[in-house]
């Protein structure tokens, strides 16, 4: 068994049951979530909550003390899964990636951030859609094929991918760099 917990807070519907949304996004992370916890290779660290609470918290504390337990649950995992909402992109990412935590990433045809320059089956457990079946497996090999000190600098790597290319001051530091292919040759020379 791999020390590899995954954080994702998902919806507990009525009388302990969990109910897939007709939405995408909502229906590929409860079929990831129900596999995840059946796989023994895996060890989860999911937060459950009865509401999504940091758009409808009953009070601004309630709003900031869910806020804390969900970035201290990130903090304390070494992988967390993340899969698309409404849209096709996950916000989930930036956040993993800021806190130097590995992105599992479900991959739905997903245009990531800068795509043609940064390398993101370098930086996440990526996994396609089709491939859903099988995410333990992924992930487990993904694990298993790093090093105690690859696996390390994988999640500084992750932190310093999102504090030069994706934080708001990387990404406007570096806006230009997107358009102007001279600083892309110079930046590769």
């Amino acid at each position: 068994k791999i020390q590899a917990p995954l954080y994702y807070a998902y919806r507990l519907a009525t009388q302990g049951t969990i109910k897939a949304s007709l939405y995408k996004g909502q229906s590929l992370r409860y079929s990831a979530l129900q596999l995840l916890s059946n796989d023994p290779s895996i060890e989860t660290n999911f937060i459950i909550r009865d509401r999504a609470v940091f758009f409808h918290a009953p009070s601004p504390d309630e709003k900031k003390r869910t806020r804390m337990e969900f970035v201290e649950n990130m903090t304390n995992s070494d992988y967390v899964f993340c899969c698309r909402g409404a849209g096709n992109y996950s916000n989930r990412l930036y956040e993993v990636l800021s806190c130097g935590r590995i992105p599992v990433l479900l991959n739905t045809d997903c245009v990531m951030p800068l795509e043609p320059w940064i390398d993101w089956k370098k930086y996440c457990v990526w996994v396609e859609e089709k491939d859903l079946p099988h995410l333990g497996e992924k992930i487990v090999e993904f694990h298993q094929s790093l090093s105690a000190e690859d696996f390390v600098d994988l999640q500084y790597e992750c932190r310093s991918l999102w504090k030069q290319w994706l934080s708001p001051e990387g990404f406007f530091e570096n806006f230009d760099w997107c358009f102007l292919p001279e600083k892309r040759l110079a930046y590769y020379s």
